[in-house]
């Protein structure tokens, strides 16, 4: 049996492992969504249009008003 001192430190590692990765996952989310909107300001200030936006980068009509939102501001 594992004593008290043992089970806290594993519970505080398996705690502190589960922080890393769920704080790795939301920093390649934000590149991710980062890319995504560099890529579209990149295709709207060529004059792309919306559809092609859409379909070529499989975003939803409200993930692109999101992002024409957060370039006007």
């Amino acid at each position: 049996h594992l004593d008290e001192k043992e089970r806290i430190e594993n519970v505080f590692e398996f705690s502190v492992d589960r922080a890393e990765r769920l704080a790795l996952e939301k920093g390649r989310e934000q590149g991710i969504e980062k890319k995504c909107h560099e890529a579209v300001t990149r295709m709207l200030t060529r004059g792309m249009p919306e559809e092609q936006i859409l379909d070529v980068l499989q975003l939803s009509v409200e993930q692109l008003e999101k992002i024409k939102r957060q370039i006007k501001n």
